[in-house]
C-alpha cells in the first residue's frame, strides 16, 4: 500500500490478473497510488494524459508520413475524440487499453525508418510508391546477418 515498490514491481510481473498478464497496468497504477492515494480523479487525469499521447503520436506519424499537416490533424482529432474510445479514459480498469495505445502508436514508425534507409533494396510501382522488396517474410538487403556469418551480396 505503499505505491511502488520492490515487492509491488516483483508482484506485477510474476502474478496474472484474473487470466491477464499486464505488468505495465500494475505498475502504472502503483505509480498512481503513489502520486494521488485513492483520489480516483487523478488516475482519470493519467488515463487522459496517456490518451492525449497517443493522439499526439498519432499525428506525428501521419504527419511525417503523408507530408500534410490538416489531414493527419483531423485523422488524429477523429481518433482522439471518437466515442468507441471514452472506455480507455473514463474507466480506470481500462488502463490497458490507454498504455498499448501509447506504445503500439510509438513503435508505427519502424515501416517508414525501413523504407527510407538506402541500405534497403526498394522496388517503386507504376505509382511511384516506394516498397521494400520481401524474400519470405524477411526484407532483403535491409542488414540481417545471414545465417552463415558470410556477408550477402
Amino acid at each position: 500500500r505503499d505505491g511502488i515498490t520492490l515487492e509491488s514491481v516483483a508482484r506485477a510481473f510474476r502474478e496474472p490478473y484474473e487470466t491477464n498478464w499486464i505488468p505495465l497496468t500494475w505498475l502504472s497504477l502503483h505509480v498512481d497510488y503513489a502520486l494521488w492515494g485513492l483520489d480516483p480523479a487523478g488516475y482519470k487525469w493519467t488515463n487522459v494524459a496517456l490518451h492525449v499521447t497517443a493522439a499526439l503520436l498519432l499525428l506525428a506519424f501521419l504527419v511525417r508520413a503523408t507530408g500534410r499537416t490538416a489531414p493527419a490533424a483531423l485523422v488524429a482529432a477523429v481518433f482522439a475524440l471518437h466515442p468507441t474510445h471514452v472506455e480507455s479514459v473514463a474507466w480506470v480498469s481500462a488502463r490497458k487499453d490507454a498504455l498499448s495505445a501509447v506504445f503500439c502508436i510509438d513503435k508505427v514508425p519502424g515501416p517508414l525508418e525501413i523504407l527510407s534507409d538506402p541500405a534497403v533494396v526498394v522496388e517503386e510501382d507504376a505509382a511511384g510508391a516506394r516498397r521494400p522488396l520481401v524474400d519470405r517474410g524477411h526484407v532483403v538487403g535491409h542488414r540481417r546477418p545471414s545465417r552463415s556469418g558470410v556477408p550477402r551480396t
